[in-house]
């Protein structure tokens, strides 16, 4: 009685184990003349691996999830071949190999970015992967679910790339996560090179240079002491939040878990610094305008419940309010703060590693954040002299 060939899970070293020390894990179909196997995705450590049972040991942190995911892949294998052992189809290597390749042409890209996020987040620190989570659930909404790796082009990119409102130094973020994606399918053959021809990524560059002067923070914050933004909670928000940013250099991410019963002690503000860890604190005695807008958001019990888009929004509308009238418009995003922060100190004579500690930042990315402007030029030659 004919059957179907036997499908297995296997740890395959096609040439050399990766130089982290994984390896992929591939469906495994014996040939007559040579052995046919298709990547799932996934690679995991030798020793986690139970060969004998085809699983991923539960040791593994993600044991569960990469298993579910194997056996769907293997299964989805095994249920095509009974189909086609129904048919009386022979199985000829050619039959199993065309098999196989028709998977990965048609196979879901949208998939692909799921078991790479679920993948990568054993090693990953939770923030940075809520960061391609973002990335992804954006993609999803934008272009949908039936994403196939034929799909993702150079006509496609340039879409995806179109579609993305935000500064320049964000745009280059979001557009270098979905390149690691993408090279990613191409490493495993998913993706042709060919496919994305013509197609040039972004490139990183300094930041674009749109910030607040101190003078036209002062314009904003005595518009908010005085009253003029009371009418519309969600334009105070915004506006006391932005400025709390200014003056402390802490991330839009910090705005709604801002609470002043928990990060203010002794009058000083406790700024976690997440990229290297370590906590700063900012004396409120000495960051008067900080300890100002603090004390105003306490008073009046705001809290910030706004999602980052609404709030772009609004920022390009606060610049231009009857009641502040800036003489010029920057381009304000939720990034802006930090960059004001940095120029701002930079002007009083901060340091690139003081500016670094209080951003929370390296001091070589603390240069790309300031900004040097003739008053900052000018408090040099007063304190330095000339020549």
């Amino acid at each position: 009685m004919a059957k179907i060939p036997t499908v297995t899970l296997a740890l395959i070293k096609k040439h050399r184990q990766d130089t982290d020390g994984y390896i992929k894990v591939k469906i495994w179909i014996p040939g007559r003349n040579r052995a046919l196997s298709n990547s799932t995705g996934y690679k995991i450590s030798q020793q986690d691996w139970n060969a004998a049972d085809q699983v991923v040991k539960k040791s593994h942190p993600k044991a569960d999830i990469i298993n579910r995911e194997i056996n769907r892949e293997r299964d989805a294998i095994v249920e095509r071949l009974e189909t086609e052992l129904k048919r009386g189809t022979e199985f000829t290597e050619l039959f199993l190999r065309s098999l196989f390749e028709s998977r990965s042409a048609s196979g879901e890209f949208i998939v692909f970015y799921e078991q790479y996020l679920n993948y990568n987040c054993i090693k990953w620190t939770a923030n940075y992967y809520n960061h391609y989570l973002v990335e992804y659930n954006y993609l999803v909404k934008k272009f949908g679910e039936n994403l196939t790796f034929a799909d993702i082009t150079t006509q496609f990119l340039q879409r995806f790339e179109m579609s993305l409102t935000c500064a320049k130094t964000t745009k280059y973020g979001k557009m270098k996560k979905l390149k690691q994606i993408i090279d990613s399918a191409i490493t495993q053959e998913f993706i042709r090179p060919k496919q994305l021809a013509g197609y040039r990524w972004p490139e990183d560059g300094d930041p674009e240079a749109s910030y607040l002067t101190l003078d036209e923070t002062e314009i904003i914050a005595n518009a908010i002491y005085a009253g003029k933004l009371s009418d519309d909670k969600e334009m105070l928000q915004v506006a006391c939040f932005f400025l709390v940013e200014c003056y402390s250099g802490i991330r839009f991410s910090d705005w709604g878990r801002f609470e002043i019963e928990t990060l203010v002690h002794d009058r000083n503000l406790k700024v976690r610094a997440k990229k290297n860890g370590e906590p700063v604190y900012l004396p409120l005695g000495v960051f008067r305008r900080l300890g100002r807008i603090i004390d105003y958001i306490q008073e009046h019990n705001i809290r910030f419940d706004l999602s980052e888009q609404m709030t772009n929004r609004l920022l390009k509308l606060l610049v231009k309010h009857p009641e502040i009238k800036l003489k010029r418009h920057p381009d304000l995003t939720t990034h802006r703060g930090r960059h004001t922060c940095g120029t701002l100190l930079g002007e009083m004579g901060y340091s690139d590693n003081e500016i670094a500690d209080v951003l929370g930042i390296t001091p070589m990315t603390a240069r790309r954040y300031t900004h040097r402007t003739r008053q900052g030029l000018n408090n040099a030659f007063a304190r330095y002299g000339g020549l």
